[in-house]
C-alpha cells in the first residue's frame, strides 16, 4: 500500500533492551575532526560536554598519537613524559563517565603547541532540552537516513541517530519524528524501561500511535509496522508485518475493534 494512502503521524521508534535519552557523540573538531589547521579549542568552548557522552578522534598514524595526561600544567606544556593513557587506534571513542575536567594532547610535542590538543569540562548528565528533533530539510537537528543494516551496532545495539550544525551526533532508544512527536516523546519517557521485552516495545509503539494519530481508530489501513532485528547468524533483517496480523496487534492490545462478523 502506499505511503500516501495512509494516515501518517510519525514514525516510533522503540528499540528492545536500552534505555530512553540521548548519549550525545562527539567528533573532536566537528566537521573538520582532529586536524592541526582545526580550531579544537573553539570547537571545544562551544560544546557541551555531559556524564555519559563520548568522544571521537578521527586521526591518522601520521598526525601522532593522543595521549590523556592528569594536571593542566602538563596539558598547558605539552608534557606527555606521564601520561593516563594513550590512543594510537585511527578512530578512538572515549566515554565521559564523570564530572570534571580531562585533558588529551597530540604527542607530537610540535604540532601540541600548534593547537592540536584538547580539554572538556563534563558536567552532569541532566538535560533541560528532552524533546526528540523533528524530521526537517533545512534548520538545526536532522535524523540521519541509512539502510537498515547499518541501524546496529555492537556497542549500542538499535538506535535512531540525529546530528546538530555542530557535527556532533546523538542516538535515540525510544523516539518519535512528526507531527504530535512530543507528545509521542513525554509517553515513550513515561513507559519505556530498560527491560522491555520484543512483545512489549511493539505494543508501546502502537499505543504512542494510536494516542497521537489523528485517527479515532487504529486500522491497518492506517498504518504500517515494520521490524528490524538481528538473526542468529549476524545479520540485520528488516521485515514488515503483514496487514492481517497488524489487525490481530491491535485487538490484542486493545487499540482497535476487532472487526464486525457478516451475517
Amino acid at each position: 500500500m502506499a505511503m500516501n494512502k495512509k494516515t501518517l503521524m510519525a514514525l516510533v521508534i522503540v528499540s528492545v533492551s536500552l534505555n530512553v535519552g540521548a548519549q550525545v557523540h562527539h567528533i573532536v573538531g566537528g566537521d573538520h575532526g582532529w586536524h592541526p589547521y582545526t580550531d579544537i579549542g573553539s570547537w571545544s568552548s562551544a560544546t557541551t560536554f555531559r556524564v555519559g557522552d563520548k568522544i571521537w578522534f578521527t586521526h591518522s598514524v601520521a598526525q601522532g598519537r593522543i595521549a590523556e595526561v592528569e594536571t593542566r600544567e602538563e596539558y598547558l606544556a605539552c608534557d606527555v613524559s606521564n601520561p593516563i593513557r594513550m590512543y594510537s587506534d585511527d578512530s578512538d571513542g572515549i566515554s565521559l563517565d564523570g564530572e570534571g575536567v580531562r585533558y588529551f594532547t597530540n604527542t607530537n610535542s610540535e604540532k601540541c603547541k600548534n593547537g592540536l590538543k584538547l580539554h572538556v569540562e563534563v558536567v552532569s548528565e541532566a538535560r533541560t532540552d528532552t524533546t526528540t528533533p523533528e524530521v526537517t530539510s533545512e534548520g538545526s537537528d536532522k535524523v540521519i537516513a541509512a539502510p537498515p543494516e547499518s541501524w546496529w551496532d555492537k556497542n549500542y545495539g538499535f538506535q535512531l541517530y540525529m546530528s546538530d550544525p555542530s557535527g556532533n551526533y546523538a542516538g535515540w532508544k525510544a523516539a518519535a519524528i512528526g507531527a504530535n512527536n512530543q507528545a509521542a516523546q513525554s509517553m515513550l519517557k513515561q513507559d519505556y524501561r530498560d527491560e522491555i521485552t520484543r512483545e512489549e516495545a511493539v505494543q508501546l509503539a502502537l499505543k504512542v500511535l494510536s494516542k497521537t494519530m489523528d485517527s479515532t481508530s487504529l486500522t491497518s489501513e492506517k498504518l504500517e509496522l515494520a521490524e528490524v532485528f538481528l538473526s542468529p547468524s549476524g545479520n540485520v533483517k528488516y521485515q514488515v508485518c503483514p496487514p492481517n496480523a497488524l489487525s490481530k496487534l491491535l485487538v490484542k492490545f486493545g487499540l482497535t475493534q476487532p472487526a464486525a462478523e457478516t451475517s
